[in-house]
């Protein structure tokens, strides 16, 4: 009974993947042109991170990572 099962679901499941294989190709290229449009305009981040120790402490231990987001065009090279 099982094995029974187990072919019907293998004889299905081709058969439903050729039938939504080509409205997935539409739906796809029409969510990709939709996102292209409604991008939005606002200013480009991007995310810049550096370590910093702990004053109080003052060891490698204490270092943790501290990201802040920044305009994609302004420099935030060290000086």
């Amino acid at each position: 009974m099982v094995l029974i099962a187990i072919a019907l679901l293998q004889a299905a499941v081709p058969a439903a993947a050729d039938a939504t294989a080509e409205p997935a190709a539409a739906a796809t290229a029409e969510q990709a042109e939709n996102a292209a449009a409604s991008e939005p305009a606002g200013p480009k981040m991007k995310r810049v991170c550096r370590m910093k120790i702990d004053p109080r402490v003052g060891t490698l231990a204490s270092r943790q990572r501290v990201c802040e987001y920044v305009r994609a065009d302004r420099d935030s090279s060290p000086k």
